[in-house]
């Protein structure tokens, strides 16, 4: 009798383990959304425009603070065409990152007439401003 109520609560015990752990990793981060604006070059800080600048030959990843707002900055480095965009596809927070997902596309729109296209090169990059957040941004680039 003895060894059959020590297997049954050895094996209630295992079970709760199984189910306690499984709770604990299956917890959902909450997840919100961020408002933003995509930046036009010429409406960055002017510290922001010189370190693109100094990066923008290489694939390059900014998160940049000012009193304000949160500036974040994905470049994709010197391309030998000149018809590229980048996208945001998402951005949002949790409580303990910023993540942020940009893609880089060929842009096959109809061009204006006489406007070249896919000639020389360039340095796509694309600059998003957001609420300040005192958080790490996670980058997926592709």
């Amino acid at each position: 009798m003895r060894r059959i109520t020590k297997i049954k609560i050895a094996a209630v015990i295992i079970l709760l383990l199984f189910l306690c752990s499984g709770c604990s990793n299956g917890a959902k981060k909450e997840r919100y959304e961020v408002n933003y604006t995509v930046c036009d070059k010429t409406k960055l800080p002017d510290e922001l425009s010189r370190i693109i600048d100094e990066k923008k030959q290489n694939s390059f990843k900014i998160s940049y603070v000012d009193n304000s707002y949160m500036y974040i900055a994905v470049g994709y480095g010197e391309r030998n065409r000149a018809d590229y965009r980048v996208v945001v596809e998402d951005l949002y927070t949790t409580d303990s990152a910023v993540y942020i997902s940009t893609n880089l596309f060929t842009e096959n729109l109809p061009r204006a007439e006489g406007e070249v296209s896919g000639e020389g090169s360039m340095y796509p990059y694309i600059v998003v401003k957001c609420e300040r957040y005192d958080l790490p941004v996670i980058y997926d680039v592709k």
